[in-house]
């Protein structure tokens, strides 16, 4: 439901003023149920009655939201030179609890056209500056996170009843706030325009589901779900860049071109405790591990791991590197055995903090899923009664954690398939043929320049370890879109009494220019966790799309 109401009116020939105020009220609400049975005497029965009752099962759901809004917008004009623009809405959210429910966002801007002014009209150029504040309210969470709703559980001793997560009955509105300064350009007669926005957004009370020790909940598909809060602050600032340009235009062709550019960067300002760290795991295709961290004064969801340095050539190199599986007959030393210990062929990994063993104090930020520059480029050309558009977008900077290796390179079972990598894995030769392939001394590597370590089913020395072996460059150039139309002449159709017939084709999706080995590098958050971007469990990547369309008024 919806209701405007707005006045216009004008104070001589030079003060404008417009005022609307509004209310808009959502409600939804959901339901559906289940039922199974199986082992039917006959595929022609489609009685459910007529199943058998022990493998009958039935679920259900039942759920609902609903959002109530009040707004209000002042407009104030001054020759067309000095625009001025506040508004304050409200917005109610029955996604929190009832003492705040209420979230309050004022915004309010100024813009001052230049082009307007008497000592810039000669130029033909038209200029506006403009500044601007304003918040905006995020309630995009789940229902009645702030309660604790219960959910039943099977147990030998009938159905019994627990929660489903635990309750923050103070969850409230994330708030971002955002200052932008901005200049809008028009060059040469209009030919060319740009637009320029400096900006800073600091979003507060950011909504996220709390880390907490197994034993208070969890993020596990079986766990009483940890409670979600508002924690701490963040900060976006950057640039965005707008060029649009009519570079040839005659009576037969016409090109024109936009540019979009945005650099933006991310960073955690402050957080319910400074020294808090938000990890987030991963535990499909490996062991149960950590993948992100997210701490005060670093981007979201940094790639967190143990950094590799090249395969274990020999016996000596393996004693001679800090301690990954301990010898226990000799100190500090590895144990050097191909079926329980380190074996020729292993991962190396960095002893970063010198103490001469590897284990979890020399895990370190391994890479970053945000991007440092995107940018757009569309061109659209015409020539008599063709018409072509060609858009181009691009992302740099941004790396991938490709958690899909764990499993097609992993070389870890005999039951998966594994992906053509798999041919540069470390190959052995024997210094003696009639010797112990079980002795280090007579091991050597076939392959010295093998990219992926030995095959095992053991993997004593934790290959797939969550290390920078799964990050890869992200950065891509896509052509996007290409359509190409033609639009019949209006003399050849006014006889079918047709207005306008134009044929067309498009093609999304056409190709990527990328070094990504993944299906696809426009990854997104897993999950739609925001602590876990480009993280790719082998998403379905984008498909290619053509169509093939026909435009007729008559």
């Amino acid at each position: 439901m919806k209701n405007y109401l707005t006045y216009n009116v004008t104070v001589g020939q030079k003060h404008k003023i417009t005022a609307m105020l509004g209310q808009e009220a959502q409600k939804s609400n959901w339901e559906g149920s289940v039922v199974t049975k199986k082992n039917f005497s006959s595929n022609d029965i489609q009685v459910l009655s007529e199943g058998d009752d022990i493998t009958s099962r039935t679920s259900g759901w039942k759920d609902g939201a609903a959002i109530e809004s009040y707004f209000g917008r002042f407009n104030y004009n001054f020759g067309e030179r000095y625009l001025f623009t506040f508004t304050m809405r409200a917005d109610g959210s029955s996604k929190f609890g009832p003492e705040n429910r209420w979230g309050y966002f004022p915004s309010g801007s100024f813009a001052w056209r230049l082009g307007e002014e008497d000592f810039m009209k000669s130029l033909h150029t038209d200029v506006k500056l403009r500044i601007g504040y304003g918040e905006v309210g995020n309630q995009a969470i789940g229902n009645y996170l702030f309660g604790s709703a219960l959910q039943t559980i099977n147990t030998p001793f009938g159905t019994a009843y627990r929660l489903q997560q635990i309750a923050n009955p103070k969850l409230k509105w994330e708030a971002t706030q955002q200052w932008n300064v901005g200049i809008d350009l028009s060059l040469l007669k209009g030919r060319v325009d740009m637009t320029i926005d400096l900006y800073q957004k600091r979003t507060n009370d950011m909504l996220l589901q709390l880390s907490v020790p197994s034993y208070l909940g969890g993020s596990g598909y079986n766990d009483i779900r940890a409670p979600f809060a508002n924690v701490g602050q963040m900060e976006n600032k950057g640039i965005d860049l707008s060029l649009n340009s009519r570079n040839i235009k005659n009576d037969n062709f016409s090109w024109n071109t936009d540019f979009t550019l945005s650099l933006n960067r991310n960073k955690v300002v402050a957080l319910d405790d400074d020294s808090r760290i938000y990890w987030r795991n991963l535990y499909w295709y490996s062991e149960f591990q950590t993948a992100t961290r997210t701490g005060v004064g670093l981007p979201l969801g940094q790639f967190y791991g143990y950094v590799t340095d090249g395969l274990f050539s020999s016996q000596e190199d393996i004693l001679a590197h800090a301690v990954q599986i301990a010898d226990p007959s000799n100190e500090g030393k590895n144990l050097v055995d191909k079926r329980t210990g380190v074996w020729i062929g292993d991962i190396r990994f960095k002893d970063l903090n010198g103490d001469g063993v590897i284990n979890t104090n020399d895990q370190t930020i391994i890479g970053n899923p945000n991007p440092d520059v995107t940018i757009g480029l569309n061109n659209t050309f015409s020539y008599k009664n063709f018409d072509l558009t060609l858009y181009l977008t691009g992302s740099y900077g941004a790396e991938i954690l490709n958690y899909s290796r764990v499993q097609i390179e992993g070389q870890t079972t005999i039951f998966g398939n594994q992906a053509r990598t798999v041919d540069n894995r470390v190959r052995y030769g024997l210094k003696n043929p009639t010797g112990s392939d079980l002795d280090p001394a007579n091991v050597v590597l076939a392959n010295p320049d093998a990219a992926l370590p030995r095959p095992t089913t053991t993997d004593n020395n934790r290959n797939t370890r969550m290390s920078d072996r799964f990050i890869e460059d992200g950065s891509y150039t896509r052509i996007q879109n290409i359509r190409l139309g033609y639009t019949f002449p209006t003399q050849m159709l006014q006889k079918f009494r047709v207005q306008k017939l134009r044929l067309y084709v498009n093609a999304q999706n056409v190709y990527t220019i990328t070094n990504y080995s993944g299906y696809d590098p426009e990854i997104g958050a897993f999950n739609q966790d925001p602590l876990l971007q480009n993280v790719d469990m082998g998403r379905y990547p984008t498909p290619r799309v053509i169509t093939f369309g026909l435009d007729v008024d008559f």
